[in-house]
């Protein structure tokens, strides 16, 4: 389906004309355009302003361009040992004597893969690349939203699209170097493949959640309970290419040691660039209550509220979908909400999945809004967590809790997901997927 109009319309031109379709969605483009090129600008001064190299070398980036380094020079097989990682990062910040002090790479070899191809460049350019690199992939996310955003009317569609690309933790991924678009474009193109009944293409655009593993196994486990197996054949098709990518990156001996690190990174405390206490999880608010870094003391309450969040997604999601399912918005936007809840370990940047859920929800609940509490709380929802993540904002006045709402936007977003996908409350939005019926 193309946005606003003739199917057609995007036989031509290149990926920015690809991104909005009919006459109504002319004023998009001017707004993309305005969006990245604000976003490119930002990191040109990150780039060139005074004491710039601090400036990127206190980025994540810098986890990823000692990785590049790490395979480009051939010490593959020994990406995740630490002692390892902190040698080659000590030749990019020699000033960094105490290995606790380690921006630790974390993700699979084959994340590290792209950089290794730039990692022979000054930081500089190097950043300015990949910075490239991760607008142009902007677009094609920015290409899914429309298509996702199909349904609502030309104004609604142009103040969602505003209120995503000004969300304020898609810039701080951007300026990170982080690989968040990636991620939410694989959860959002999979809700759309689902919904026109191509499995197996859904299941290898899901597959890009194993640039973070445990985002991808709830989803799996998911696909199977729906008895969407040719969505689950692709999830397995394309995580068995990340692993063949990997094993060529590291070798069998450097693959296995991926998932122990891992597991011990949840142990490590305020260690390796890892503050558990700075995490934006269920998790991270249970360590801030009890002001610790140990996971030993939290670890009941972090996982007895993670099994009822996993409860209530599994509890909504009891029925087979289908193209005809007035729900699979709601409940795949309580699939993203949960992910973020429930997981070890989630950063202010990760937060650019939440529009996933905001573009779900924006479209669901347009022309006309949801009856009863919940449904009008489900209607704010996108405009609530929007507010919620301007939170950061807050350290300006030296607030040390800014964290705490936006974990209880995550509480309220699972809650307000999990109780208002009855057909009933669904029905009375008037907004079905095109050629849908009711059960």
């Amino acid at each position: 389906m193309t946005v606003g109009g003739d199917p057609s319309s995007t036989a031509d031109g290149g990926l920015l004309r690809m991104t909005v379709g009919g006459p109504s969605d002319r004023r998009l483009f001017p707004l993309i355009m305005l969006c990245v090129s604000a976003m490119a600008v930002v990191q040109i001064i990150v780039a060139f302003a005074h004491h710039s190299r601090e400036h990127i070398l206190a980025l994540d980036f810098r986890a990823y361009y000692t990785a590049g380094l790490m395979v480009r020079e051939g010490a593959g097989p020994s990406l995740y040992d630490l002692d390892s990682q902190f040698e080659y990062q000590r030749r990019i910040i020699p000033e960094m004597q105490d290995p606790a002090g380690l921006l630790c790479f974390l993700e699979p070899p084959v994340a590290a893969l792209p950089v290794a191809a730039i990692a022979s460049l000054p930081l500089r350019e190097a950043y300015l690349i990949w910075s490239a690199f991760n607008l142009l992939w902007l677009l094609l996310l920015t290409r899914v939203i429309t298509k996702a955003l199909s349904p609502v009317p030309s104004h609604g569609r142009f103040r969602a699209l505003a209120m995503c690309l000004t969300f304020l933790p898609a810039w701080v991924a951007l300026a990170h170097g982080q690989i968040s678009f990636i991620l939410a474009t694989g959860l959002l193109a999979a809700w759309l493949a689902l919904r026109s009944g191509k499995d197996l293409r859904a299941g290898l655009w899901l597959s890009l959640l194993f640039l973070k593993p445990h985002l991808a196994i709830v989803p799996a486990l998911l696909l199977l309970r729906r008895g969407r197996g040719r969505a689950f054949v692709g999830l397995v098709l394309g995580g068995a290419a990340i692993a063949a990518a990997s094993l060529a990156v590291t070798g069998w001996g450097g693959l296995v040691d991926y998932p122990t690190v891992l597991l011990n990174a949840v142990t490590w405390g305020d260690a390796y660039s890892v503050h558990p206490q700075a995490t934006f999880t269920w998790r991270g608010l249970m360590q801030s209550l009890f002001e610790t870094d140990r996971a030993a003391p939290v670890l009941p309450y972090w996982l007895g509220g993670a099994a009822v969040a996993l409860w209530l997604l599994f509890r909504r999601c009891d029925s087979v979908w289908g193209t005809d399912s007035p729900r699979f918005a709601f409940e795949w936007s309580l699939l993203t909400a949960t992910l973020l809840f429930t997981s070890p370990h989630t950063n202010y940047h990760d937060l650019t999945l939440l529009l996933v859920p905001g573009v779900l929800v924006f479209a669901g609940v347009h022309p006309r809004v949801p009856t009863g509490w919940n449904g009008r709380i489900l209607t704010a929802l996108p405009h609530i967590g929007y507010l919620t993540c301007c939170a950061p904002l807050l350290m300006l006045a030296g607030a040390s809790w800014w964290r705490v709402p936006i974990v209880l936007f995550e509480l309220l977003a699972v809650v307000v997901l999990a109780t208002t996908q009855s057909p009933k409350v669904i029905a009375a939005s008037g907004k079905l997927p095109e050629g849908a019926r009711f059960p």
